[in-house]
């Protein structure tokens, strides 16, 4: 799948298998919106050092309907559209 320039969104980035998709991604030239809880966010701000506005982090307790529900318009303001979950 080729992924250069599209918008990825990665649930449980904070760590393990969804923290090393978000690199993987990245290297390959994607955009991603990382979804995490607060764990995890110190790994992924390095990744933010490194690849800058490819990548915006966002907080989510899939436990709470309502800050889930605001998670899509979060993604497409900070990158304008969604190519894949």
């Amino acid at each position: 799948m080729r992924v250069d320039n599209k918008v990825i969104v990665v649930t449980g980035a904070g760590g393990g298998i969804g923290r090393e998709l978000v690199l993987q991604l990245l290297e390959k030239g994607a955009k991603v919106a990382a979804i995490l809880n607060k764990n995890g966010l110190e790994k992924m701000q390095a990744f933010v050092d490194v690849y800058g506005d490819r990548i915006s982090i966002h907080f989510a307790n899939i436990a709470k309907k309502d800050i889930v529900e605001k998670l899509p318009d979060e993604v497409i303001a900070a990158h304008g559209c969604v190519d894949g979950i």
